[in-house]
């Protein structure tokens, strides 16, 4: 009975058991006692001496037991010391429990099973197995025998000589196992053991015994189950017999055959109590695991031979159920008392059966329920009404309560939730009301709801939330593969249930796996691409899915421990498994990841010469893997973060350890092989260069202190600024830290010696130099660098050389390149200016360095300058000089010079371009190749075949891509430099080598020409012919243009492998082209744009077939196209409107419109609109009157304006053009910012001076008010027709400005914005119809004034006053009463009169080109207007770009072709190698100078509060240098910018932008320097808005 108690109600009892120990604690004495008997009474049994004694028959439960009485007596009489009242606590659990469950005492109402152990618990012999199916069948058609025993069956086919033979040979079995125990331990007992207590409940109820419904529903099928008369409470028996002694000491497992086969096992079968009649069987069964023992004979006695064990098998439902029903020893019934522990259900079901029919033995299976709840289920109810016969009426009853929305109102969020999952008939009208929650699950629930209608799901296909619309596509699937119940309540199938089920469920149905395959989990869709039942339609559709998806169709024929895993689970199973097929190293070895062949590299067994083609790889973590190889075992089970903790605690470390760690991935541990005291100098001085700068800070940390190594650089951080003084070593380290905050932390402490801080003020962190500065200059010069009025005025002074030091570092360019030029500048400056980063200041400075004579040669011709150099009187500091020059032409000459001092060469081996390293290499070829340009060099390798291997291994190592392909394809090239250039970083290089199988006349054209060679037809689409191996080896290319051109190659099978790999391709355009080879030829081989032109043309009839086949195109712009064209069926319209592309759905839903079968939907909530611009904000523009202009032209005398025209900016009487609001820019029918522009009717509708007859501008005095700012707007608004917003029913209503250069140019912030034609929004229509609820309010941070006063006469503009935030700027009176024809313009500096004096002496042509070449350092925008010829003009372009790298745009092809061009433009802005040439683009020492900044290691965690309509999320981090962004744009601004190109276009100034994960994620990464305050997060949001 304890037992039982104890298992059914394991709470309560250790409830009591703590009660007990707590009153026995009260009292040590009785503590001690109990602990007596209940441990030293079993030993006291066992005792020889005690043989014939009544103690030695007491069990070891009853002494425990025995114990437990004794404790509950000796509290029960402590009534002083507390005792009783423990026990009064310890009862009252256990009354609680025998009132709220009377059965728990009723010793045959329990019974439980496992669904595993049922499984497992199959009769291996054949004989057995037949006469069990024989009984059962004879069971089934005759009534007769069901009593009879199964076991009585099995013996009629078993010979009383076999089972003998087989009891006797388990009988010495046993034996021999009972001669092991030891002596000692042989005075116990053989105990039958078995591990699992089940509980069963079972009940049949007669259909004909229920009266209705109601009556039914009042007695809960559980409340039936539990107060029901059918229980059983009994161990289970799982298929063998464990036999142990003492305590669980295991002697002996016989299987279930053997005990079978010698008899000892016998089975019954439940009596069959179903009636034969229409029924409803509920069942259910709970399990817990807990180990019982029973006593069968002492150890010295044991003999199998006597043990019986009967088995009862029974059915709950289809449930095989087997109970240990009866033991037996020696005749003697075993009491198998159970006590359980809180069971879990394991099972539960209804079956409904009803008769065929007349013939009562027939019965059928409406309705079976397994493992769902039976309370409030309302599929079970349905069904339970339909068998009843009142399906009618109860539909009606629950249809009625699930369709009254006063049934939802007082329901919370989770209760709808729940409802709605449970609820399987819901009106419409309830559902479209909920997918207003702002609950994302119940949105979800909807989504995946059965009754959700197309218009609804529709509505949610574009809900803000990623699930809600990953789960509209989800919507067919069953409800088990939807939502699972668990602890009484529904959740969703999350992702890593539906993979755990794909992975072990075979012949899956087809419909299930094309539903999944839509998943937007590229997780789910990874184990679709792999499963054996997908079909080749479905992975037809992964062309497009991201390259993990793509691999794993490649897995499908791997092995289930392969083909289901990432690519991280691949890599660390490669890893740690020593015995790999070779041919499953083979494959992965050839994998896109390189985490995935860096495993293979480490593999142990990988054969060689796999490892070898690894080892030629230049990736930095194979290298890493291979090293790691040779690691000892105790470092290689490691990861990463050990590792670096064993470096650090590990005193004495191996050269050989320190020197393989030090080629780690992870910065930290190369942090912590430099801080190592066991490093060694070699492998220091490789640390030195390293790319990280924690890790070059560590090495020069190792020279700090002890207290100072420990310390991280938060901790040193948080040292200096709390220090009281350092010594000059460690201000030494410090100043040079690659930290800027350590840096700044040190010049911000004022109790350091200054004069040990003097090199921070040449920081190249501007915070860190300003403060510096600050620190040393004067009162009346600190903060210059940000007052420019104040910069001026102290300019006009002598200037002290101390102060001149100081200002050399200035983070304002404007002063350093003052600096630069100041007459007593001295040298020492001078040579620290010669280095700046800026070409003008470098230049400036360099030029007053040199003798004049220099100066002068530099400007010519490079000849000239080598020419100079061969003379033999060049001094050591010219050539120091000049190594160190702005110009890098200049530096590769002196590089490649004969004579160049050795220590200028070691200075140039450390120059970072390309060109540089280049020249130095060139210093060992012969003197005719020396010479040459690399494009001429590139022409000698064409045309020369016999080119020495010694020259070519000089070449092969160029930075120039270009040289290396030339040297790749060259007929004389070693194998070696082959095997290196193999894996060159370069594509163009690897397809080079590749060429080389080529036909001479392949292999010696570009890949563009191969691309046009291949595209080339004549007459009627007749093709060149071309062999089979030659296609086979321009397949393996990886150029886009030459894979395009296959793709659509009619001589290609398209079945081939060729084309399946090229539909597979990263490349989209590629994809299309697999996808154009269905088209006719007329279309087949057209280029997109020409595609768009005859789908936007009229009078071309299209086929269907043809708009079908484009309508799947992934170019965005020609499915815009295919939506716009008439005669695109509403099929594909209706398809296209829920396109991820913003403009196709738009464009499709135009279409549709215009057809007439496109039904806007309701408008559910207000339509936000949210415009932010820069610039943006208030426009003033009038013409003053004569009395005006009278009253100008005094003040202009005074220099001093009067309040008659100061009141002109305050349009006292409103005659004058004021507006106010966000700019677009476009004409009118344009987009706008968000709507379509309209521009403004009546009067004032146009900002502009009035233009006469001949088109000039009318004559006259006119003035102007630009407050411009970062200006936003929001407003929200319900649709006049409360329909669906759409967005071309938006109008802007905007005024058109288009004033002269004259008036705009000289607001400094927005000068170059304004001074083309631009719109001011005013205000908003719908359909036609004012949006009241814009009331013109806008959002600013701060405005920036330009009050400007211009005069027209003949056409010329004069400004004659300007006012830009304060700063006022007069005419001079006396030019203003020149003749027209001396008037000068406003721009007409005095610096600018100069100039023209010095040039008078110049041609024409010469003063020209120097006005234009100083326009273009002014604003390298101008050489937008320059001629073909100009833009080719080298010195002209490298004006522009030394403004403004960006101007690189306006290059011509060639220069832009130019690598020396394209990094300059890149000093000034790293971006600007998107205007390269595309061969330039792609080559890695480009996008090694683009990559400025380094990313933090930890990567960028802290979450961004957003603008919900740009950003659906984004994440920062602060770098040493700035800050880094994550940004995730949401679908509707990626339907504005959906590819590369598009967002480029727009977002090109950008630092480090990032856009590789764009297109695929909706992600952009970029980087914004310390102090900047423009391309920064808020203007990204604006352009983008």
């Amino acid at each position: 009975m304890i037992n039982r108690f104890w298992n059914k109600a394991r709470r309560a009892s250790i409830l009591s058991i703590v009660f007990i120990l707590l009153g026995l604690l009260s009292n040590p004495k009785f503590l001690v006692l109990v602990i007596f008997i209940y441990f030293a009474g079993p030993l006291i049994s066992n005792l020889e001496a005690l043989n014939n004694s009544f103690i030695r028959n007491i069990k070891k439960d009853n002494w425990r037991k025995g114990a437990f009485l004794l404790a509950c007596i000796l509290l029960a009489f402590d009534v002083e010391g507390g005792g009783l009242g423990f026990l009064i606590f310890a009862l009252g659990p256990i009354i609680w429990v025998s009132l709220t469950d009377k059965n728990i005492f009723d010793k045959n109402s329990e019974e439980s099973f496992s669904e595993k152990n049922i499984i497992q618990n199959k009769i291996s012999d054949s004989k057995k197995e037949k006469v069990i199916e024989s009984t059962l069948i004879i069971q089934d058609k005759d009534s007769e025998s069901t009593d009879e025993l199964i076991s009585s069956e099995i013996t009629d086919q078993l010979t009383i000589d076999k089972k003998a033979e087989t009891l006797n040979k388990l009988h010495e079995s046993v034996l021999n196992c009972l001669e092991k125990i030891d002596n000692d331990d042989r005075s116990g007992y053989i105990a039958a053991t078995f591990d699992e207590v089940i509980d069963t409940e079972h009940e049949f109820i007669k259909k004909s015994d229920i009266e209705s419904i109601e009556d039914f529903e009042d007695w809960s099928i559980s409340e039936r189950l539990t107060e029901g008369d059918y229980h059983t409470h009994s161990m289970n028996f799982n298929g063998s017999l464990k036999l142990t002694y003492n305590y669980n000491d295991e002697l002996l497992i016989i299987t279930e055959d053997e005990l079978f086969e010698s008899g000892i096992l016998e089975f019954e079968k439940a009596d069959d109590r179903a009636p034969n009649e229409a029924y409803l069987e509920a069942g259910r069964y709970f399990l817990g695991s807990e180990k019982w023992s029973y006593d069968l004979c002492e150890i010295s006695n044991f003999d199998i031979r006597k043990l019986k064990i009967l088995v009862r098998r029974m059915f709950i439902l289809d449930k095989e159920i087997n109970l240990i029903w009866n033991v037996k020893y020696n005749n003697k019934d075993i009491e198998l008392e159970i006590e359980d522990s809180g069971l879990d259900c394991y099972f539960k079901g209804i079956k409904l059966v009803d008769k065929v029919n007349e013939d009562n033995s027939l019965l059928e299976t409406k309705f079976y329920l397994e493992n769902q709840e039976f309370e409030n289920n309302e599929k079970l109810n349905s069904n339970i009404s339909s068998w009843l016969g009142f399906a009618n009426k109860e539909k009606k009853n629950l249809k009625e309560k699930n369709n009254d929305i006063d049934n939802w109102g007082d329901l919370d969020d989770s209760e709808i939730f729940q409802k709605l999952i449970d609820s399987e008939n819901i009106s419409i009208e309830i559902l479209e009301k909920l997918t207003n929650s702002e609950d994302w699950e119940i949105r979800k629930a909807i989504a995946l709801h059965d009754c959700a209608t197309e218009e609804i799901l529709d509505k949610l296909r574009n809900d803000d939330d990623g699930d809600v619309k990953n789960a509209v596509k989800l919507n067919k699937l069953p409800k088990d593969w939807k939502f699972i119940f668990e602890d009484e309540k529904w959740y969703f199938v999350d992702d890593d249930i539906l993979i755990d089920r794909l992975k072990r469920r075979k012949n899956l149905d087809p419909n299930l796996i094309n539903i999944l395959s839509d998943s937007s989990s590229e997780d789910v869709k990874r184990i679709i691409a792999a499963h054996p039942d997908t079909n080749q339609t479905i992975i037809s559709k992964f062309r497009i899915e991201d390259n993990e998806v793509k691999e794993a169709i490649k897995y499908r024929n791997l092995g289930d421990e392969w083909k289901y895993l990432n690519k991280n689970e691949i890599a660390e199973k490669i890893k740690t498994s020593i015995e790999i097929d070779e041919k499953i190293l083979e494959f992965f070895s050839k994998s896109p990841e390189n985490l995935i062949r860096g495993a293979v590299a480490f593999n142990p067994g990988v054969p060689k010469d796999i490892l070898n083609k690894l080892k030629k790889e230049n990736d930095k973590y194979i290298k890493q893997c291979i090293a790691y190889r040779d690691l000892p075992n105790e470092w290689i089970s490691e990861n990463d973060f050990q590792k670096v903790g064993k470096i650090k605690s590990t005193n004495v470390l191996d050269e050989s350890v320190l020197k393989i760690l030090s080629t780690s991935t992870y910065d930290e541990i190369r942090v912590a092989v430099a801080l190592h005291p066991d490093t060694t100098e070699s492998i220091l001085d490789t640390l030195k260069k390293d790319d990280s700068d924690d890790v070059k800070d560590a090495v020069a940390y190792r020279e700090l202190p002890k207290e100072w190594k420990s310390l991280d650089d938060d901790e040193k951080l948080q040292k200096i600024q709390n220090s009281e003084g350092l010594s000059p070593e460690i201000i030494d380290i410090f100043v040079k830290s690659n930290n800027w905050r350590i840096r700044e932390a040190l010049i911000e402490n004022d109790k350091l010696e200054l004069s040990l801080l003097k090199g921070l003020i040449y920081d190249n962190d501007s915070d860190v130099s300003s403060k510096a500065q600050n620190k040393f200059l004067p009162v009346e010069w600190k903060n210059i660098h940000e007052d420019n009025t104040k910069f001026e005025a102290l300019i006009k002074k002598e200037i002290p050389i101390e102060i001149l030091e100081i200002l050399a570092g200035s983070p304002n360019d404007k002063i350093k390149k003052f600096v630069a030029n100041y007459e007593k500048t001295s040298n020492e400056i001078l040579k620290i200016l010669s280095k700046n980063q800026d070409y003008d200041i470098s230049e400036a400075a360099q030029n007053r360095l040199l003798p004049q004579e220099w100066v002068n040669l530099l400007a010519l011709e490079n000849e000239k300058i080598i020419q100079k150099l061969n003379e033999e009187n060049i001094s050591e500091e010219i050539y120091d000089i000049l190594s160190e020059s702005y110009n890098w032409q200049i530096k590769k000459i002196v590089a490649l010079h004969h004579k160049t001092p050795i220590k200028c060469l070691e200075k140039l081996s450390h120059d970072n371009d390309g060109d540089i390293k280049d020249a130095l290499l060139y210093r060992s070829l012969p003197k005719e190749w020396k010479t040459l340009e690399d494009y001429e060099k590139i022409e000698k390798l064409e045309i020369e075949d016999n080119v020495a291997q010694n020259i070519l291994n000089i070449l092969a190592n160029s930075h120039n891509s270009s040289l290396r392909e030339a040297v790749a394809i060259h007929p004389n090239t070693s194998l070696e430099d082959l095997d290196n250039l193999e894996f060159d970083e370069r594509s163009e290089v690897r397809d080079a080598i590749l060429f080389r199988n080529l036909p001479k006349e392949w292999r010696k054209i570009s890949s563009s020409e191969k691309a046009e060679k291949l595209r080339k037809y004549e007459g009627n689409f007749e093709f060149l012919a071309i062999d089979k191996e030659t296609l086979e080896t321009l397949s393996m290319a990886e150029d886009s243009e030459i894979k395009m051109a296959l793709a659509v190659h009619p001589f290609i099978d398209p079945n081939s492998e060729i084309i399946r790999k090229l539909d597979f391709d990263e490349d989209s355009y590629v994809r299309d082209a697999v996808l154009f080879r269905s088209l006719p030829n007329e279309w087949r081989f057209l280029e997109p744009n020409e595609m768009i032109e005859k789908l936007e043309n009229e009078n071309t009839q299209i086929p269907s077939s043809v708009i079908e086949i484009l309508s799947k195109t992934e170019d965005w712009n020609l499915k815009v196209a295919v939506a716009n064209c008439k005669y695109t069926s509403s099929e594909i319209l209706k398809i296209l409107i829920f396109d991820s592309d913003d403009d196709v759905k738009e464009a499709a839903k135009r279409t549709l419109q215009k057809k007439g079968v496109f039904t806007p939907s309701k408008q559910s909530s207000p339509q936000n609109i949210y415009i932010k611009t820069e610039p943006a904000g208030k426009i003033l523009f009038g013409e003053l009157d004569e009395n005006e202009i009278e009253i100008l032209y005094v003040d202009i005398d005074q220099q001093e304006l009067s309040e008659e025209i100061e009141e002109l900016k305050f349009n006292s009487s409103g005659i004058y053009a004021e507006y106010e609001g966000v700019f677009s820019y476009g004409d009118e029918g344009d987009d706008g910012n968000e709507g379509i522009i309209k521009f403004k009717d009546g009067v004032n509708s146009r900002v502009e001076i009035p233009s006469i007859d001949d088109g000039s501008l009318k004559d006259g005095v006119y003035f102007s008010l630009f407050r411009l700012s970062k200006v936003s707007l929001e407003f929200e608004f319900n649709t006049p027709d409360n329909l669906e917003y759409d967005r071309c029913n938006l109008s802007e209503i905007s005024v058109p400005v288009n004033l002269p250069s004259s008036f705009t140019k000289a607001h400094e912030l927005y000068g170059s914005e304004i001074s083309q034609p631009f719109n001011i929004t005013i205000g908003f229509e719908y359909n036609g119809s004012e949006l009241d609820e814009y009331d013109g309010d806008l959002v600013d941070r701060g405005y920036d004034d330009l009050f400007i006063i211009v005069r027209i006469k003949e056409g010329k503009e004069t400004v004659l006053y300007s006012n830009y935030n304060g700063t006022e700027t007069w005419i001079d009176s006396l030019k203003l009463n020149t003749s027209d024809t001396d008037e000068v313009n406003e721009n007409a500096s005095k610096e600018e009169n100069e100039d023209k004096i010095e040039t008078e002496d110049k041609s024409d042509a010469e003063n020209e080109r120097e006005e234009w070449l100083r326009e273009l350092r002014e604003d390298g925008n101008e050489l937008q207007h320059a001629t073909e010829e100009e833009s080719n003009d080298r010195e002209f372009v490298m004006a522009a770009i030394s403004n403004n790298g960006n101007s690189l745009a306006f290059a011509s092809k060639e220069l832009q072709d130019d690598i020396q061009v394209v990094k300059e433009a890149m000093k000034n802005n790293a971006n600007a190698f998107i205007y390269a040439s595309e061969r330039l683009r792609k080559s890695d020492e480009i996008k090694e100078i683009a990559n400025n900044y380094e990313y933090p290691e930890d990567g960028v965690n802290e979450e961004l509060d957003l603008n919900e309509l740009v950003w659906d999320r984004g994440y920062y981090e602060v770098a040493e240098k700035g800050t880094w962004y994550n940004l995730f744009v949401t679908e509707q601004m990626k339907g504005y910018y959906p590819n590369k190109k598009d967002i480029l276009a727009a977002l090109n100034n950008f630092y480090e932008l990032d856009l590789s994960m764009y297109e695929e994620y909706n992600q952009i990464n970029f980087f914004v320097p310390k102090g900047h305050t423009t391309y920064d997060l808020d203007e990204m949001t604006d352009i983008l808005i």
